[in-house]
């Protein structure tokens, strides 16, 4: 027999209820379908959301990982191909060395040898989506030096009274060391280092041109900016200063300045800049630091001058008044590492 009171019923109603409910809630999870009704259901919303980021970040992360998988690919490629040509030029030199070789055919071999080597530099030059499959400035046992030529003013500024001269070279690499000395005078000029469009060093005032990577003489439409880098006599007799500037992708860009003999306060200092030694930086001289993900690796030697300022060339001592022995203008890159995130908990490889 059935009870027929209130309370009963009323209990009885609600475990059927919660009975449904939870036959519901179970079949929805076993068949995976509880994120599909996540609106009314602020837990399920949330997992519902993390889920579509996860699937988004692993998404991204496996594109990444078929992206690196490609370049590393393509640098297989080059490097058997680099191969083939070493074993080519192998033969050829053999048969080229031949004693009883007439003329006529060694001719042709050292026509083959020239081809197998314009490949060699063709394969050097070999991209992937933009980004060098190979870094000349790389070599067995480290780094080596870059050298850039001079940019003289004493004698090349053409009668002009406000000219600028750049340099701009591919150092195949976004981080390392420009090392270059410099010889102004008392009138000042500007020094500046640019890595692609970006101005990463500029010992006076902002470059104020439509174009930092032309020479210009009594340029139209823009004017000397100014607060220009200043040593003792002049850019023909005084001793030159050493300005060495350190850079590379997501860190930050420093400098070191070695004054000539006559250029130092005593302390290691330009007697003629104004020097913080709370900071250890000159007022005169600013920096800017590359982001992240920065890749270009053009860089563009600047300078800017109203008198006759000089960039020395590596190996010449004339202008070296000091004999201090400094180099001219060199650059010694950094491996940059390019780093891959592979997963959504930021995880990462790196990519030389």
């Amino acid at each position: 027999m059935q009870l027929t009171n209130y309370s009963f019923l009323d209990s009885r109603s609600h475990y059927l209820e919660a009975q449904t409910n939870h036959k519901v809630s179970m079949q929805r999870l076993s068949m995976g379908t509880k994120l599909e009704r996540s609106g009314s259901d602020t837990g399920a919303l949330s997992q519902s959301a993390r889920s579509r980021f996860e699937m988004m970040g692993d998404r991204s992360s496996i594109n990444n990982l078929q992206n690196t998988r490609s370049f590393l690919s393509s640098q297989e490629a080059g490097l058997k191909k680099a191969l083939e040509v070493y074993d080519r030029m192998e033969e050829v030199t053999i048969r080229s060395i031949d004693p009883t070789l007439p003329d006529s055919a060694r001719s042709d071999y050292d026509e083959d040898f020239r081809i197998l080597t314009e490949q060699l530099q063709e394969i050097m030059k070999s991209q992937f989506n933009g980004r060098k499959l190979f870094n000349d400035s790389l070599v067995c046992g480290g780094a080596k030096d870059i050298p850039l030529g001079e940019l003289d003013l004493v004698n090349g500024k053409g009668g002009a009274s406000h000219a600028i001269r750049a340099e701009e070279i591919d150092v195949n690499s976004p981080a390392g060391t420009l090392s270059f000395r410099v010889n102004s005078g008392g009138a000042g000029d500007i020094y500046r280092v640019w890595m692609g469009d970006t101005c990463i060093f500029s010992a006076g005032n902002a470059f104020t041109g439509p174009d930092h990577t032309q020479s210009y003489n009594d340029p139209a439409g823009f004017s000397f900016p100014s607060n220009g880098w200043e040593t003792s006599g002049s850019a023909r007799d005084g001793d030159d200063d050493l300005i060495e500037v350190t850079f590379a992708p997501g860190k930050p860009t420093t400098y070191k300045i070695t004054p000539g003999a006559t250029n130092d306060d005593g302390s290691g200092n330009s007697a003629f800049n104004t020097y913080d030694p709370a900071t250890g930086l000159y007022a005169n001289i600013s920096t800017k630091d590359l982001p992240d993900t920065f890749t270009s690796t053009i860089l563009t030697l600047q300078l800017e001058t109203e008198s006759i300022g000089i960039i020395y060339p590596p190996g010449e001592p004339a202008p070296d008044s000091d004999n201090s022995g400094t180099p001219g203008v060199s650059f010694v890159p950094d491996i940059f590492e390019l780093p891959v995130t592979i997963d959504i908990h930021g995880n990462q490889m790196a990519l030389d």
